[in-house]
This record gives C-alpha cells, structure tokens and sequence, in this order.
C-alpha cells in the first residue's frame, strides 16, 4: 500500500469536494467525512469513492461504511463507533 500512497491521496483528493476532510488512521484505514449530506448522498459517495479507490488499486477488494448523523449517532464518537463497528 505504502508505493500506492500517492496514487490513492490524488484519486481521493480529486474526487473529494472542496469543504469534505480526508484523513487516514494509523492502521491506513481512510475516512472521509462529508458535511451537509443525507443518507443517500453519503452511499452515493462511499460506491463513487469505492470505484475510485479500486481503480487505483487493482485486485484488492475495498470496502465502505458509513455513518450518518444524527441517525446514526450524535457525537463523534459515537459515529466513528458505527464506522469501526461495521467496517472492521
């Protein structure tokens, strides 16, 4: 993963929208967290991200999950518990 590092920022960076944040957590597992959309907006962008990615990375599967506020959970933490919970 380390020598697709820049490949994948790029891919990322360009399909993100200007106000979105990206990040990465030090087990490489990438968020993305999206201001000012719904629940089929956010899984519009998880499948378009998940194409994305998967270009990049040829014959690796990526997987997506997602959280939604407030449905989902109302503070960060509790998001990002959804998040890992499904994810991992």
């Amino acid at each position: 993963m380390k020598e697709k590092a820049l490949d994948i920022s790029d891919a990322l960076e360009k399909e993100k929208r200007g106000h979105d944040f990206l990040a990465m957590d030090k087990d490489g597992y990438i968020y993305l967290i999206l201001q000012g959309v719904d629940r089929q907006k956010a899984k519009a962008a998880c499948d378009r991200f998940k194409k994305k990615l998967e270009s990049v990375l040829v014959g690796l599967t990526v997987s997506c999950s997602m959280a939604t506020f407030p449905e989902d959970g109302e503070t960060q933490e509790a998001l990002m518990r959804k998040v890992t919970i499904s994810e991992r």
